[in-house]
């Protein structure tokens, strides 16, 4: 099996604009052969603007066709509004987006792609039975295998992954954190660490901004019945907790919960543990009852009404702790809440760095006591559990969401 590896970068020396004629290096004929060149086995599968080949990465520079045999050590360069689609021996391909540049390096069983800067989007989908491959970025490296992602450098200094499908192993070089990345999911490797999100990143000084990704699950709660409730924007899944897996059907759409006002998703739910349960979106909160399967009347009321919460424009998670506690999470904030006396207990809220373990201390998007010894937090795509008694995070964690087998309907 053959792989590539090379670099990639923005600053490619200028090309000159075309009418579209190519040729190939060292011939405007057949391709040439490069006697002392190993073949690569890479070739051309489309081409698209000004394409061109160099022996060295010096002059000269040649046009390209898709006849073009690509040895190892050739150059390939993208011109302004350029692309190339370069296929590999094994059936998987990337492409070269414009203004960037590679060098093609020795078929190995493992090889890294050095990408510098530029843009580079490849698809391993069809990767031969047992390959992998490494591409080294500047803050991280990624590992994937049979999955197609987007891989680039920012003008920031950061390396930034985005996943279309399949899940790509992205460690960070300086920290060695691993964080397993999801369909749908971008994560950005800054110098100093991992971030979910987009790309938007300050990297100096106290004012540092990071992009806000969007949730990839809104809420979790575990109903006391043997099943466990996901939701997700305008559809919900119910999960078999024996079973450890997501009931036939779903998932379905939150209209289905009679009296809820909110169609379009909801922040956080928590049970109550007294047959009530509360769903929250934004400054407004519903009582549910269990029994009934329906939304008390007289709701939804305002989050003020809860006297001492901090937050009275929402909430990002609570759960129920199963000792007469409960936890509200906003931010990088957390509270304990006294169900027996119907308020927040004195000393809060307090940072979420007091939960020893908890990879998250800038929040987390839901949060759930499973009801058996253990509670799950959830953050982006990934999730952790935690050892009530112990009061700490089991080892080994975080993990992928997408262990969970049935949720991936939902999160599409």
């Amino acid at each position: 099996t053959y792989y590539v590896s090379g670099t990639i970068s923005c600053e490619a020396p200028p090309t000159p604009k075309s009418s579209g004629y190519v040729s190939n290096i060292g011939t405007s004929g057949a391709a040439p052969t490069d006697p002392g060149r190993k073949d690569s086995g890479a070739r051309f599968t489309g081409l698209q603007g000004n394409i061109e080949v160099s022996r060295d990465g010096e002059e000269p520079w040649d046009f390209v066709t898709r006849e073009t045999i690509l040895y190892v050590g050739y150059h390939i360069r993208t011109g302004e509004d350029s692309k190339a689609i370069i296929g590999l021996a094994d059936m998987s391909s990337f492409e070269m987006r414009s203004e960037s540049h590679i060098v093609l390096s020795e078929p190995e069983a493992r090889s890294n792609l050095r990408l510098l800067a530029g843009n580079l989007w490849m698809n391993v989908k069809r990767m031969a039975q047992g390959g992998s491959m490494e591409i080294e970025m500047n803050q991280a490296v990624a590992g994937i295998k049979g999955t197609t992602f987007e891989l680039w450098e920012n003008r920031k200094g950061a390396s930034v992954l985005k996943v279309t499908e399949g899940l790509v192993s992205f460690r960070h070089k300086r920290t060695g954190q691993v964080v397993n990345v999801g369909p749908g999911h971008t994560y950005t490797a800054t110098p100093t660490g991992m971030i979910q999100g987009g790309v938007s990143v300050t990297l100096d000084g106290p004012g540092n901004t990071l992009a806000k990704s969007g949730k990839v699950l809104d809420a979790v709660t575990a109903w006391g019945n043997g099943k466990a409730y996901f939701f997700k924007g305008s559809q919900y899944v119910r999960w078999d907790i024996k079973a450890d897996r997501v009931d036939p059907g779903y998932p379905k759409s939150i209209r289905e919960w009679t009296g809820l006002p909110w169609t379009d998703g909801i922040d956080t739910v928590v049970n109550w543990g007294n047959g009530k349960a509360y769903f929250f979106k934004g400054s407004q909160y519903v009582r549910w009852d269990i029994p009934a399967d329906r939304a008390d009347s007289g709701y939804p009321k305002p989050i003020s009404e809860w006297a001492g919460l901090p937050w009275t424009n929402g909430i990002d998670a609570a759960a129920n702790w199963g000792n007469g506690k409960a936890y509200f999470f906003k931010g990088s904030q957390y509270v304990r809440w006294d169900i027996a006396a119907d308020r927040m207990d004195p000393g809060y809220p307090k940072p979420m760095s007091e939960w020893t373990g908890l990879p998250w201390t800038n929040g987390i998007d839901a949060a759930v006591n499973w009801g058996n010894g253990k509670a799950y937090f959830f953050k982006g795509s990934q999730y952790v559990r935690w050892d009530i008694a112990a009061d700490r995070m089991d080892p080994g964690y975080p993990k992928a969401i997408s262990e969970w087998t049935g949720l991936q309907e939902l999160l599409r």
